[in-house]
């Protein structure tokens, strides 16, 4: 049995130096709180017994000081299910704070509102770029891009992505391109990633449409580096002069992507 050193039922403080055992009855701290400095704090760790907060509106923090530790809900051993809102009100869970890294809804969604992602199109065309060997880098050659949105402000109007940390993300392009002729035999167009270049190799001037038009597109994950860059450059060669034009549009020439793991 804990031994009581001093008791001031006067003041509204209860201290035991040896422990306090409560085994019936319950402990009920009605103003004020409890706080305990030292030592293990364990609640219903045997058996069915149970550990209820009725806080009402109030919060309720675990671990919020700033001394660096470790919260475990749940076991590590075993099998254990942790329910966060068994009712049916509705939540969020937060994974930081409330501008989050990770939001998880009652309803099973889950989003990521720090993770980056892009997309950027071509607000306004470029003519003449290339076609006789000009080299064209989309958002930097000639008019800059449009944003549509920029989770984590990765891109630049000028079509640069740099990655804000090392993983493996989705890129994706498309251009529109016009002004293609029958000599333009030989086209390059590719994503360009500081660890490595992705290639395309056309033949415009054997695929173009009776509107001399072509689209060259790529995506796939790749693998960046922490402030590695990824930027998109078409070239076409072997035409009389450098016609080919970039078309504007959302749905026509853009530069998109995201991190995925």
């Amino acid at each position: 049995m804990a031994t009581i050193n001093s008791i001031n039922n006067n003041s509204g403080t209860l201290t035991v130096a040896n422990g306090l055992t409560v085994t019936a009855g319950g402990a009920t701290v009605t103003a004020g709180g409890l706080t305990v400095t030292a030592g293990t704090t364990s609640i219903g760790v045997t058996g069915n017994n149970p550990f209820t907060v009725a806080s009402g509106t109030s919060q309720i923090s675990i671990g919020n000081d700033a001394v660096a530790h470790t919260v475990l809900i749940g076991t590590t051993t075993g099998a254990a299910t942790t329910n966060i809102n068994a009712g049916t009100g509705g939540y969020n869970l937060y994974v930081g704070s409330v501008s989050a890294s990770q939001t998880v809804t009652s309803a099973g969604m889950v989003n990521f509102p720090l993770t980056s992602a892009f997309f950027y199109y071509l607000g306004t065309g470029d003519s003449s770029v290339t076609g006789n060997g000009g080299s064209y880098t989309f958002g930097t050659t000639g008019n800059a891009l449009t944003k549509v949105f920029d989770q984590g402000s990765n891109c630049t109007t000028l079509g640069v992505f740099t990655a804000p940390v090392t993983g493996r993300y989705f890129l994706c392009f498309r251009l529109i391109i016009t002004g293609i002729t029958a000599a333009m035999t030989a086209s390059q167009c590719y994503l360009n990633t500081t660890a490595a270049n992705y290639d395309i190799y056309t033949a415009p001037g054997l695929i173009k449409t009776a509107g001399n038009i072509i689209s060259i597109s790529n995506s796939g994950f790749f693998s960046m580096t922490a402030a590695d860059t990824a930027t998109v450059t078409l070239s076409i060669s072997n035409g009389a002069s450098n016609a080919a034009s970039i078309t504007a549009g959302q749905g026509a020439s853009f530069f998109c992507g995201s991190l995925e793991c």
